[in-house]
């Protein structure tokens, strides 16, 4: 994934940007994400800018669970599954 990125934006030149939002600020948190980072490389030499997101989400996000819909018994399957 490295290579992908530097071919696209040369990450030797660029300026790199950690985005850490609050729990308020970070829209991956409505979709029931557990942990999220985010990353901005910008070559102001290319005039180019990737964002990187990658996130975590919980077993338990599935629309039906989120919205509270009964889901034929998914929910139990899930909790079975889950290392907690």
């Amino acid at each position: 994934m490295t290579k992908a990125i530097d071919e696209v934006i040369k990450i030797r030149e660029c300026d790199i940007y950690s985005y850490n939002p609050d729990s308020d600020g970070d829209p991956v948190v409505e979709k029931g994400a557990i942990w999220s980072f985010n990353y901005f490389f910008y070559n102001r030499k290319l005039k180019r800018v990737v964002s990187f997101r990658c996130y975590c989400t919980s077993k338990l996000s599935g629309d039906d669970f989120l919205t509270g819909a009964p889901s034929d018994g998914e929910e139990e399957d899930a909790l079975i599954d889950m290392d907690i």
